[in-house]
């Protein structure tokens, strides 16, 4: 089902003073067509490769692969990774599960972005080991927070399935010698490449989000069909009005600043 994005009653002819007047929004939303052009500029000249990322596939088939072996093997999927590492798939994951599991009766996604014990011992508490599957994101690898998350969790999973444990782990992160990455093939766990090129907060569209919502049964494809077309028509805007993420932004800069 396509969303619509629907702005009409955040304004004050709509709802009365508590709303935003037109004219200050008009004003908030001129200043978005700079930004506009500088997207174009990037993306003409490919100085900005998470631009790139809506038109590809062929990253697709090894995540999908990982995914639905996840899926199939574990109850529980716990994903690791603090900031953009988590919170792009934290999104996505959001529009296949809406507080009672995903459809099919699939693994539930669970992220944990804090080193809390008291979160991590109510975590282990209502998991079965030998039910649970971890996916670790760092894009560098070295991400402290990230790293003591997985050594918690690969203890406990060894607990219960002793060395063989280590399957049902996945690490993303970028193919260069780093702790995560050592940590992940010292112990039999898949790993994926983090794109280089992109980002922790810009990698929503890359394995990093796509992932943990692929194990919850979304279609990445068809959220990089989406992507494609908001990309397209951004790029194509003659004026800020025309791009909705362009008014999305104007309206939540407007509303924060009048």
């Amino acid at each position: 089902m396509p969303y619509e994005q629907i702005t009409e009653r955040c304004f004050a002819s709509a709802i009365g003073p508590s709303g935003l007047a037109r004219e200050e929004f008009d004003r908030v939303l001129a200043e978005a067509a700079p930004a506009l052009d500088a997207l174009r500029r990037a993306h003409d000249g490919r100085t900005m490769p998470l631009l790139a990322l809506p038109a590809r596939r062929d990253d697709l088939d090894p995540a999908r692969r990982v995914a639905q072996r996840l899926a199939r093997e574990a109850a529980d999927v716990v994903v690791l990774g603090t900031g953009g590492s988590s919170l792009g798939g934290q999104t996505l994951y959001a529009l296949c599960d809406q507080g009672f599991g995903p459809k099919g009766g699939g693994a539930r996604v669970r992220f944990h972005d804090n080193v809390d014990p008291a979160t991590f011992e109510a975590l282990t508490a209502a998991l079965d080991p030998a039910k649970t599957a971890v996916i670790a994101i760092s894009k560098s690898g070295t991400t402290a927070e990230t790293l003591a998350q997985l050594l918690v969790l690969l203890a406990w999973a060894r607990q219960g399935a002793g060395s063989a444990a280590g399957g049902r782990f996945v690490a993303i992160t970028e193919a260069k010698p780093s702790p995560l990455r050592r940590l992940a093939e010292a112990h039999g766990m898949t790993v994926l490449d983090h794109d280089p090129q992109i980002g922790g907060r810009y990698s929503v569209l890359s394995n990093v989000g796509l992932l943990p919502a692929m194990v919850g049964g979304l279609d990445a494809q068809r959220v990089r069909l989406g992507a494609s077309e908001v990309l397209k028509e951004t790029l194509a805007a003659r004026d800020p009005s025309e791009s909705a993420p362009a008014v999305g932004a104007a309206l939540s800069v407007a509303l924060t600043r009048y």
